[in-house]
Protein backbone atom coordinates (compact mmCIF):
# COMPACT_ATOMS: atom_id res chain seq x y z
CA UNK A 1 0.00 0.00 0.00
CA UNK A 2 1.85 3.50 -1.02
CA UNK A 3 2.20 6.26 1.99
CA UNK A 4 -0.81 8.38 0.52
CA UNK A 5 -3.12 5.45 0.78
CA UNK A 6 -2.00 4.83 4.43
CA UNK A 7 -2.41 8.52 5.33
CA UNK A 8 -6.00 8.23 3.93
CA UNK A 9 -6.38 5.18 5.72
CA UNK A 10 -5.43 6.64 9.07
CA UNK A 11 -7.15 9.73 8.13
CA UNK A 12 -10.56 7.82 7.95
CA UNK A 13 -10.09 5.91 11.09
CA UNK A 14 -10.21 9.26 13.08
CA UNK A 15 -12.96 10.59 10.93
CA UNK A 16 -14.87 7.71 11.51
CA UNK A 17 -13.76 7.69 15.50
CA UNK A 18 -12.77 3.90 15.02
CA UNK A 19 -9.05 5.20 16.01
CA UNK A 20 -9.40 7.86 19.07
CA UNK A 21 -6.03 9.37 19.04
CA UNK A 22 -3.29 9.71 15.78
CA UNK A 23 -1.11 7.06 17.35
CA UNK A 24 -4.13 4.66 17.76
CA UNK A 25 -4.99 5.29 13.87
CA UNK A 26 -1.39 4.61 12.66
CA UNK A 27 -1.30 1.14 14.68
CA UNK A 28 -4.09 -0.13 13.26
CA UNK A 29 -3.41 1.04 9.40
CA UNK A 30 0.63 -0.27 9.90
CA UNK A 31 2.67 3.34 9.15
CA UNK A 32 5.06 5.09 11.41
CA UNK A 33 5.14 8.61 12.26
CA UNK A 34 8.23 9.55 10.08
CA UNK A 35 6.39 8.12 6.94
CA UNK A 36 2.77 9.75 8.10
CA UNK A 37 4.86 13.39 8.21
CA UNK A 38 6.78 12.93 4.83
CA UNK A 39 3.34 12.15 3.08
CA UNK A 40 1.68 14.70 5.24
CA UNK A 41 4.49 17.56 3.98
CA UNK A 42 4.78 16.63 0.84
CA UNK A 43 0.61 16.91 -0.08
CA UNK A 44 -1.14 20.11 1.21
CA UNK A 45 -4.68 18.00 0.17
CA UNK A 46 -3.74 15.74 3.04
CA UNK A 47 -3.13 18.36 5.63
CA UNK A 48 -6.59 19.79 4.69
CA UNK A 49 -8.48 16.25 5.20
CA UNK A 50 -6.25 15.29 8.28
CA UNK A 51 -7.51 18.41 10.18
CA UNK A 52 -11.31 18.28 9.22
CA UNK A 53 -11.02 14.61 10.46
CA UNK A 54 -9.49 15.64 13.75
CA UNK A 55 -12.44 18.36 14.00
CA UNK A 56 -14.86 15.52 13.41
CA UNK A 57 -13.08 13.02 15.78
CA UNK A 58 -13.43 15.51 18.13
CA UNK A 59 -16.98 16.03 17.71
CA UNK A 60 -17.33 12.32 18.20
CA UNK A 61 -15.82 11.83 21.63
CA UNK A 62 -18.02 14.87 22.62
CA UNK A 63 -20.94 12.83 21.51
CA UNK A 64 -19.55 9.94 23.26
CA UNK A 65 -19.78 12.08 26.77
CA UNK A 66 -23.75 11.80 26.19
CA UNK A 67 -23.67 7.74 26.05
CA UNK A 68 -20.56 7.07 28.37
CA UNK A 69 -22.55 4.74 30.59
CA UNK A 70 -23.25 2.61 27.56
CA UNK A 71 -19.45 2.12 26.77
CA UNK A 72 -18.93 1.76 30.38
CA UNK A 73 -21.63 0.64 32.89
CA UNK A 74 -19.10 1.32 36.01
CA UNK A 75 -20.03 4.14 37.27
CA UNK A 76 -16.55 4.96 38.57
CA UNK A 77 -15.06 3.83 35.22
CA UNK A 78 -17.32 6.54 33.39
CA UNK A 79 -16.97 9.25 35.40
CA UNK A 80 -12.96 8.65 34.93
CA UNK A 81 -13.58 8.35 31.30
CA UNK A 82 -15.67 11.47 31.06
CA UNK A 83 -12.93 13.52 33.10
CA UNK A 84 -10.54 12.92 30.95
CA UNK A 85 -12.54 13.00 27.64
CA UNK A 86 -13.50 16.78 28.70
CA UNK A 87 -10.05 17.83 29.54
CA UNK A 88 -8.96 16.76 26.68
CA UNK A 89 -11.22 17.94 24.15
CA UNK A 90 -11.14 21.47 26.20
CA UNK A 91 -7.46 21.35 25.21
CA UNK A 92 -7.76 20.28 22.09
CA UNK A 93 -10.79 22.19 20.75
CA UNK A 94 -10.73 25.09 23.43
CA UNK A 95 -13.27 27.42 21.50
CA UNK A 96 -16.06 24.74 21.79
CA UNK A 97 -14.94 22.29 24.31
CA UNK A 98 -13.09 24.88 26.91
CA UNK A 99 -14.50 26.85 30.08
CA UNK A 100 -15.04 29.80 29.12
CA UNK A 101 -17.56 32.58 30.55
CA UNK A 102 -19.13 35.71 28.55
CA UNK A 103 -18.63 38.66 30.75
CA UNK A 104 -21.02 41.62 29.55
CA UNK A 105 -21.24 45.03 30.49
CA UNK A 106 -23.66 47.56 29.39
CA UNK A 107 -23.57 51.24 29.91
CA UNK A 108 -26.78 53.26 30.03
CA UNK A 109 -26.76 56.98 30.18
CA UNK A 110 -30.21 59.41 30.31
CA UNK A 111 -30.17 62.52 27.32
CA UNK A 112 -30.53 64.89 30.09
CA UNK A 113 -26.94 63.74 31.55
CA UNK A 114 -24.93 63.37 28.36
CA UNK A 115 -26.54 66.61 27.05
CA UNK A 116 -25.09 68.45 30.35
CA UNK A 117 -21.71 66.70 30.31
CA UNK A 118 -21.51 67.87 26.77
CA UNK A 119 -21.90 71.39 28.18
CA UNK A 120 -19.56 70.98 30.91
CA UNK A 121 -16.92 69.52 28.46
CA UNK A 122 -17.88 72.88 26.15
CA UNK A 123 -17.15 75.12 28.92
CA UNK A 124 -14.20 73.71 30.53
CA UNK A 125 -12.42 73.91 26.59
CA UNK A 126 -13.46 77.38 26.50
CA UNK A 127 -11.01 78.02 29.62
CA UNK A 128 -7.87 79.83 28.12
CA UNK A 129 -4.95 79.11 31.04
CA UNK A 130 -2.78 82.47 31.42
CA UNK A 131 0.59 81.91 33.41
CA UNK A 132 0.93 84.02 36.33
CA UNK A 133 3.42 86.80 35.81
CA UNK A 134 6.94 85.67 36.56
CA UNK A 135 8.72 87.24 40.28
CA UNK A 136 11.42 88.66 39.83
CA UNK A 137 14.52 87.53 40.79
CA UNK A 138 17.93 88.61 41.25
CA UNK A 139 20.59 87.02 39.35
CA UNK A 140 23.60 84.84 41.61
CA UNK A 141 25.90 87.64 40.82
CA UNK A 142 23.47 90.55 42.17
CA UNK A 143 22.77 88.59 44.95
CA UNK A 144 26.44 87.44 45.76
CA UNK A 145 27.01 91.49 45.60
CA UNK A 146 24.42 92.81 47.94
CA UNK A 147 25.23 90.36 50.49
CA UNK A 148 28.98 91.12 49.89
CA UNK A 149 27.97 95.38 50.61
CA UNK A 150 26.13 94.34 53.36
CA UNK A 151 28.62 92.29 55.19
CA UNK A 152 31.44 95.00 53.85
CA UNK A 153 29.21 98.29 55.54
CA UNK A 154 29.24 95.67 58.86
CA UNK A 155 33.35 94.89 58.55
CA UNK A 156 33.58 98.90 58.32
CA UNK A 157 31.13 99.73 61.47
CA UNK A 158 32.89 97.61 63.85
CA UNK A 159 36.40 98.78 62.65
CA UNK A 160 35.53 102.48 63.46
CA UNK A 161 33.78 101.48 66.39
CA UNK A 162 30.55 103.05 64.63
CA UNK A 163 28.12 100.60 65.41
CA UNK A 164 25.27 103.00 67.06
CA UNK A 165 23.26 103.76 63.66
CA UNK A 166 23.39 99.87 63.19
CA UNK A 167 20.12 98.32 64.85
CA UNK A 168 19.93 94.47 65.38
CA UNK A 169 17.10 92.24 64.29
CA UNK A 170 14.99 90.14 66.49
CA UNK A 171 16.83 87.21 66.28
CA UNK A 172 20.12 88.43 66.12
CA UNK A 173 22.51 89.20 69.09
CA UNK A 174 23.45 92.37 70.94
CA UNK A 175 26.45 93.88 68.31
CA UNK A 176 27.84 95.83 71.12
CA UNK A 177 28.31 92.64 73.75
CA UNK A 178 30.66 91.64 70.82
CA UNK A 179 32.66 94.27 71.18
Amino acid sequence: MSSTKQVLAVIEQLRTGAAMTLSEALRAVGISVPTFRRAMASTPELVELYDEALQESYDLLAEKLVHVDEYYPDAKMANAVSTNIRWFLSRRKPSTYGEHSTIEHRITADKDVLEALLRAKARAQSIEYTAPPALPHPTRAEATAEARSGYLALRDAIRNRDITDIEPDEDDTDISVLL
